[in-house]
């Protein structure tokens, strides 16, 4: 509260639901253009939807002058509109705003006000709405739309770095051109039925797109491993990338400086684990992996504090490749208590692999099914993953969540995040509990004294904040040129 009423102080205003609303419910939209000017790379440029009786800006500008007893205010008229300016005393920048019918417009040169106007009048030439990915968005045929974004990140860059030369001769700046996989993005977000959806687009240059990007059949929607449990609440899986193809892009970023500091990490990596990164581990993966949270199995499940279940499927290229590499891993890095500890369980014709341990309340293992290294946070949820792949326990797609996210969503595969918050809130919930009773008799607290009230600065509290949403989802495939998602979020009550 404190704080709060600093910055009404500073403001000139209090801060209530309807000044905020004042200022946030509306249209408003931001630019970032280059400058005309020498002494700075990029203008910024504001424009805001208000009514004709509301003078936001003015208001705002009040409130500087009251902050900054300095600040000096300029005006001119250019073809019928006053433009005011505002900038501290002494200084040559500043910011520029007008007022025409319902559009406020602010920027850090006058020169982009007068620039709109003249747009509104069909006057200006070179609009952003003639750019190819601006007009495949179909802005203006979209309804129901919140907002929509553009972002050239290469002209961006060249600009940013056109006017810091002295930054091209760092040793930085050679790794600038490999960093710079992403050409153009876009964001286009509309209100749905029962939620929110977010169509996305990030065009990777050329080289870089072929190289690391790869273009998976329809059918791999599904995900990486079918036996994915109906009680998991959040699951990524990806495949969208071409695993040889990213080292290749990515060993000359790690040998920036000098070819013997790479030589020397891989040379580490062989003492650590007994095999060679390049020869013996990314030829027996194909770049497709899997990670999903679900709730407790097994024994867990009727524990004082049952843990979470977690599970990590990756795309194998050869079984018995794969077999081998674990062993000489783990016997590698582990040494006589690996073999010591791993027990072997089979199921349904599966050979199931694990650690068994009296001081370990759970039991982790792997196993190798359709052609993925599945590795489990226990043994029963290997052995569950196992049922579902078959169709003898229900899946993660036959719930009534996942399938209402796939309605939504129209991109078939590549990668996919699933995340159901009311469950994992539920299950939060359910731990905090747990937890709080084994706090309370670790410490002897009185089961009569009255719960600590929570406070501010309790964690807990964020929790709060993602209530209303019921799920996300958001799917991603790549293209010829570069990646585009689908994202939807669903809420509890959206009114």
């Amino acid at each position: 509260m404190e704080g709060k009423q600093h910055l009404e102080q500073q403001l000139g205003f209090a801060l209530t639901e309807q000044t905020v609303g004042i200022l946030l419910g509306r249209e408003v939209g931001l630019a970032l253009v280059p400058s005309r000017r020498e002494d700075r790379p990029l203008d910024v440029i504001a424009y805001i939807k208000v009514s004709g009786t509301e003078k936001v800006v003015e208001s705002l500008s009040r409130t500087f002058s009251i902050v900054m007893p300095d600040l000096v205010r300029e005006t001119q008229m250019v073809d019928g509109i006053e433009i005011i300016t505002l900038h501290p005393k002494g200084a040559s920048g500043g910011v520029s705003y007008a007022y025409v019918g319902n559009l406020a417009v602010l920027a850090t040169d006058p020169a982009w006000v007068v620039d709109a106007f003249k747009a509104g009048r069909g006057a200006a030439n070179d609009r952003l709405s003639t750019q190819p990915l601006m007009q495949e968005m179909q802005v203006e045929q979209t309804d129901s739309l919140l907002a929509y974004s553009y972002y050239d990140v290469t002209r961006v860059q060249e600009r940013l770095m056109a006017s810091m030369p002295w930054a091209a001769s760092m040793p930085q700046a050679t790794t600038m051109p490999m960093l710079q996989t992403t050409r153009q993005m876009t964001m286009k977000a509309m209100r749905a039925r029962d939620g929110v959806k977010l169509e996305t687009l990030m065009l990777y240059h050329p080289n870089v797109a072929s190289q690391i990007l790869r273009r998976p059949e329809p059918e791999a929607a599904s995900p990486p491993f079918r036996g994915v449990p109906a009680e998991t609440f959040y699951l990524t899986y990806i495949d969208l990338f071409n695993l040889q193809g990213i080292w290749q892009w990515l060993k000359p970023l790690v040998a920036v400086g000098a070819q013997d500091g790479l030589e020397r990490q891989l040379e580490q990596f062989r003492e650590l684990t007994g095999a060679d990164l390049e020869r013996d581990v990314l030829p027996a993966f194909t770049g497709v992996a899997g990670l999903g949270v679900t709730g407790p199995f097994g024994p867990q499940a009727a524990s004082a504090l049952p843990l979470p279940g977690f599970f990590l499927t990756l795309g194998i290229t050869d079984e018995a490749r794969v077999n081998q590499l674990i062993q000489t891993i783990g016997s590698h890095v582990g040494g006589p208590r690996f073999q010591e500890f791993l027990q072997r369980k089979t199921h349904d014709g599966h050979e199931l692999r694990y650690v068994s341990n009296l001081f370990l309340p759970i039991k982790p293992g792997y196993v190798i099914s359709h052609n993925q290294l599945i590795l489990g946070s226990d043994i029963s949820l290997l052995q569950h993953m196992l049922d579902a792949a078959e169709g003898r326990t229900n899946t993660l797609a036959d719930t009534n969540t996942y399938q209402e996210m796939r309605k939504h969503v129209r991109l078939k595969g590549g990668t996919m995040t699933f995340v159901d918050v009311t469950t994992a809130l539920a299950k939060v919930g359910e731990w905090r509990t747990r937890l709080a009773f084994l706090a309370q008799v670790l410490t002897h607290t009185s089961p009569d004294s009255p719960p600590a009230e929570l406070t501010h600065a309790d964690p807990w509290t964020l929790l709060e904040l993602i209530r209303p949403v019921h799920y996300v989802g958001a799917v991603s495939q790549a293209e010829v040129q570069g990646v585009r998602t689908e994202a939807f979020i669903a809420f509890e009550d959206l009114k």
